[in-house]
């Protein structure tokens, strides 16, 4: 998932946000310093609901903003050398 943010002297950086679709509540995946992308390891797409929430240098949280996510194939397998 990838997000972008304009600069803010008084943020401390952003926590990935994510949940089951039969969940209410968000739980942390990660935390990221500067906005940008990141790639979720281990959680299926299927059933999960993602979102993104600044946090500041004071400890407070802006409201989840739920994401797109950018569905990509997975990697081709590297040619073998003989």
């Amino acid at each position: 998932m990838s997000w972008s943010a304009e600069e803010d002297p008084e943020r401390a950086g952003f926590e990935i946000l994510w949940r089951e679709t039969s969940d209410s509540r968000w739980q942390v995946y990660d935390f990221a310093a500067s906005p940008g992308e990141t790639v979720l390891k281990g959680v299926s797409t299927d059933n999960h609901f993602f979102a993104v929430r600044a946090v500041g240098k004071n400890g407070a949280r802006s409201i989840a903003v739920p994401t797109e996510m950018e569905r990509r194939p997975p990697p081709l397998p590297s040619p073998s050398k003989q």
